[in-house]
């Protein structure tokens, strides 16, 4: 993010509720932005799980199976997106920005 238009060089803000601000507001971002890659990734689990057979080719014939592997599902998701995900971050960091 770029301030120069708003602050001159001997204006910019060192300390203070505005500089606290942003830290925090770049840490929601960045959470949110993690979030989503992790709610993204858990569909394309889900989806990659397909019909009628389970995941990894085990029937699904059980509640608890089935509540189980969508537990798993979302843990994996969101391990991924903590680890870097498939790259979205910083394009939804962006584009959160912006807005």
């Amino acid at each position: 993010m770029d301030i120069s238009p708003l602050f001159s060089a001997g204006e910019i803000p060192r300390s203070g509720p505005a500089v606290a601000g942003q830290g925090a507001g770049e840490k929601k971002l960045a959470d949110a932005a993690r979030q989503f890659e992790a709610l993204l990734l858990a569909e394309m689990l889900r989806v990659s799980r397909g019909g009628d057979s389970g995941w990894l080719g085990a029937g699904e014939g059980e509640d608890s199976m089935s509540f189980a592997m969508e537990m798993a599902q979302e843990y994996l998701a969101q391990a991924l997106a903590d680890q870097g995900g498939i790259g979205l971050v910083p394009y939804v960091k962006e584009h959160l920005a912006s807005r």
